[in-house]
């Protein structure tokens, strides 16, 4: 996955070093017709226009619920 050059990848949302690998494992799941299950809310910001976030995350609830 070539994260400069991939549309998968929203990086003018991209702040920090951390938010790097969080768009990068966000874009293999794309890539692969797949949505990227996380604990992170903040994940959100990272998708991509024109693809909604519900098609491309799962959040997970650490509570269970």
């Amino acid at each position: 996955m070539d994260l400069a050059s991939s549309d998968l990848i929203a990086r003018d949302r991209i702040v920090g070093c951390r938010q790097v690998t969080d768009a990068h494992l966000l874009a293999i799941a794309l890539a692969s017709g797949g949505r990227l299950a996380t604990f992170d809310r903040g994940i959100v910001d990272l998708v991509p226009g024109g693809v909604a976030p519900e098609d491309a995350l799962t959040l997970l609830s650490a509570s269970g619920t």
